[in-house]
């Protein structure tokens, strides 16, 4: 099993194409084929389904896909280590919120105090984030959810509330004081709900404050169930519905105007923790950044 039959299978895999993965690699078709054809061989498997219009992967290909990625990430993660021999390097797992709403103030100023240091950045959700630290794909991981992993350390370093998000509207702003008036607020979860996807921290402290609200999720109106926070944001302020969301990803739509919210109940807090691995190597520049980290939210408080 080389390298270059691994990109071949994760190119398909992503283009759902072999000539969109053929020129994505700077190779021929016939050898995207046959690189594939190799696997397959290899692994006495059939990775991926082909008619005449679509491209598929297998059972068995998704299972392959999630190692297949792992592999090739440890990869380039190692090529650039080695090659960045003169730099420190700090490799990063963020979750969603970490990674739009958090990392941008944190490594502006940590690169403004240190600006030799070079960031290598994954992205995912909480759960996806987790397994890089303990693989070591990535040195530190920050995620909205806590864990319990036995080789690892997960230290909470910054606190934000949980917020129903709603449109900017005559109507949302009436629900909103009669919420305010009343201190009720079950009338919000008769609304059309957009919900974040499981393995997402956001979706954890919401399931967290619906348990507590005695609310089961399947009783909501859900409209949708999406990823990608900032097109929550934009179909909330188009009138799609409302939903549970962190207040830092909101702050900026609240503050231009497009959306309103309600704060949920101040016990049902959604906190963001660093992760990495107990037994780690030993790097200063990491060492700093846990330190840097950690001051940066106390000094400017920590609870929103």
């Amino acid at each position: 099993m080389e390298f270059r039959q691994l990109e071949a299978f994760a190119a398909i895999a992503k283009y759902k194409s072999f000539s969109k993965a053929a020129n994505a690699l700077y190779l021929t078709q016939p050898t995207i084929s046959a690189h594939l054809g190799s696997l397959e061989r290899e692994l006495q498997k059939k990775l991926v389904s082909r008619t005449t219009k679509t491209i598929q992967l297998t059972q068995d290909g998704e299972k392959f896909l999630k190692y297949v990625n792992r592999i090739l990430e440890l990869k380039e993660a190692a090529v650039q280590e080695l090659a960045g021999e003169e730099k420190e390097i700090i490799s990063l797992g963020a979750s969603t919120i970490p990674s739009g709403y958090l990392l941008p103030g944190l490594l502006s100023e940590f690169r403004r105090q240190h600006p030799g240091v070079f960031f290598q950045i994954r992205q995912g959700d909480s759960c996806e984030i987790e397994e890089k630290v303990t693989d070591g794909t990535v040195e530190l991981g920050l995620v909205g959810s806590s864990c319990d992993l036995p080789e690892c350390i997960c230290t909470k370093f910054c606190s934000d509330s949980m917020v129903i998000a709603m449109p900017c509207t005559s109507y949302y702003m009436n629900l909103k004081r009669q919420a305010e008036q009343t201190g009720d607020i079950r009338m919000f979860f008769s609304e059309p709900f957009i919900m974040r996807e499981i393995g997402s921290g956001t979706r954890k402290a919401a399931g967290e404050f619906l348990e507590k609200m005695g609310i089961r999720e399947e009783n909501l109106n859900v409209a949708a169930r999406i990823n990608d926070i900032e097109s929550i944001k934009r179909m909330i302020a188009m009138g799609m519905g409302i939903s549970m969301m962190s207040g830092y990803a909101v702050e900026d739509m609240v503050n231009s105007g497009q959306l309103i919210t309600y704060p949920l109940d101040t016990q049902i807090h959604r906190k963001f923790y660093l992760l990495y691995r107990k037994k780690r190597e030993k790097k200063p520049v990491v060492d700093s950044f846990i330190r840097f980290v950690m001051d940066f939210y106390k000094d400017a408080g920590n609870e929103r």
